[in-house]
């Protein structure tokens, strides 16, 4: 169901607290999919998992993730390599079945970079109605536009979804999504790995979430915002975009969503021509 806030959960405060109960993460990966790459060049492959997240803005559908995600990607052609296989995976969707995969064409994706400078950026894809089609059917759901435009004033605590793809068995298809969420504690400055980006960021400390050195990597990753109701539900708002971090420290540096988000209706409500800058 859904708050004139943000989206309520069907699970107890104190039970989220811990954030160690499975279930939990199998809820917020209803928002989140994943982009397996597999690249090649000549004999030599490797593969990449990206983590991203689904949008609906007036009922189009935003593939979200940090901007240099997709300048990773990009590099990869640089250095010579070819995408040999790319897709979706929404095998983590809640109620969803285990390896379901969703062949997606990155190049005819047009995937653009947002950015106010190099050190404060995201990415997107807008997808297509086949593939919504898809996501719906696997139980993806995204987040609407009431989860990131009406902020509360105040909230309880932050957390995250972390991503790492693991390869099950020799078939090419079978790919595990290994989530954890990982408690954000806010930070009143700027920590000073991380350069001035002169725009309003949230800075922050992540907890492993696991084992100690089996951090997943957090690039792209959504955080949400949660808060008590007075009548005991817990409500949750789509907060930020994790876009740099430093992992040896468990520091990250993440956009706002709100200004992502305006910027994104705008240019599905026609008022801006296409992707190119938020400046």
């Amino acid at each position: 169901p859904m708050s004139a806030y943000g989206s309520l959960l069907p699970k107890q405060a104190d039970e989220l607290r811990t954030l160690s109960a499975e279930p939990i993460t199998q809820l917020f990966h209803r928002h989140v999919v994943p982009i397996h790459f597999e690249f090649r060049k000549g004999s030599v492959t490797k593969s990449r998992i990206v983590t991203a997240f689904v949008m609906a803005i007036n009922g189009q559908w935003c593939l979200v993730t940090a901007g240099r995600c997709i300048e990773s990607i990009e590099n990869e052609y640089d250095q010579g390599y070819e995408i040999e296989r790319c897709c979706l995976l929404d095998c983590n969707g809640v109620d969803t079945p285990h390896g379901t995969t969703i062949p997606f064409d990155y190049v005819e994706s047009c995937a653009t970079r947002l950015r106010y400078d190099p050190a404060y950026d995201c990415g997107v894809f807008l997808l297509s109605p086949h593939h919504v089609r898809l996501l719906k059917e696997s139980g993806i759901e995204a987040m609407p536009e009431e989860v990131w435009e009406n902020q509360p004033p105040a909230v309880d605590f932050h957390a995250m979804i972390g991503v790492r793809g693991r390869p099950v068995g020799n078939a090419r298809n079978d790919m595990r999504i290994v989530s954890t969420l990982h408690k954000v504690t806010p930070l009143p400055h700027r920590p000073d790995c991380f350069a001035d980006t002169g725009t309003p960021t949230f800075w922050a400390s992540v907890s492993p979430g696991g084992e100690p050195g089996d951090m997943p990597d957090l690039s792209g990753s959504p955080i949400f915002a949660f808060r008590q109701k007075e009548n005991g539900e817990l409500a949750y708002w789509l907060h930020s975009i994790q876009n740099q971090w430093v992992q040896s420290r468990g520091l990250i540096a993440a956009c706002f969503a709100r200004p992502i988000g305006k910027f994104l209706k705008e240019v599905v409500e026609g008022e801006r021509v296409n992707l190119v800058t938020l400046c």
